[in-house]
């Protein structure tokens, strides 16, 4: 996208938006649509098209009884990712252990996955990332003894 809706594209979402002042809760505020206009340019138009807003702005309408704001119809054209409940974490961790805990099983994959949901939630590391934080540089005598027992070169 190049960052900008046509006039067309435009004059669509300023009826649109001047159907919202009419219907919606507005609570007798004046809504400038070309200021409104501009500023859903501002904030959407590198990655929506006016016509992904447009849509937005009917689904929108449906559901609330406001003006919306650009972060209000970005979270309809793109929803967040389901999240796993825990009951779904339950349920697979039971048959995954019924599975034998196969590697590259589905239940697994949920698993993992809702690990990492918890993880980004709780701003913590995952496992992985744990393990890797607690590498270090291995001391020169441990690096000898080695090299010695095992004939192995370690940097």
């Amino acid at each position: 996208m190049d960052g900008k809706w046509t006039d067309q594209e435009k004059t669509k979402l300023a009826k649109a938006l001047a159907v919202l002042a009419i219907i919606q809760k507005s609570y007798g505020k004046q809504i400038d649509v070309k200021a409104t206009i501009q500023a859903w340019e501002f904030v959407m138009a590198e990655k929506y098209r006016a016509e992904q807003v447009l849509m937005a702005i009917k689904v929108y309408m449906g559901k609330s009884s406001d003006i919306p704001a650009p972060a209000d119809l970005i979270k309809i054209i793109t929803p967040p990712e389901k999240q796993i409940t825990y009951a779904e974490y339950k349920h697979a961790l039971e048959h995954h252990a019924l599975e034998g805990y196969t590697m590259f099983g589905y239940h697994g994959q949920i698993i993992k996955d809702y690990n990492k949901q918890q993880g980004a939630i709780n701003e913590t590391q995952s496992h992985y990332e744990l393990l890797e934080s607690r590498k270090q540089e291995l001391p020169d005598s441990v690096k000898k003894i080695l090299s010695i027992t095992y004939g192995e070169k370690h940097d």
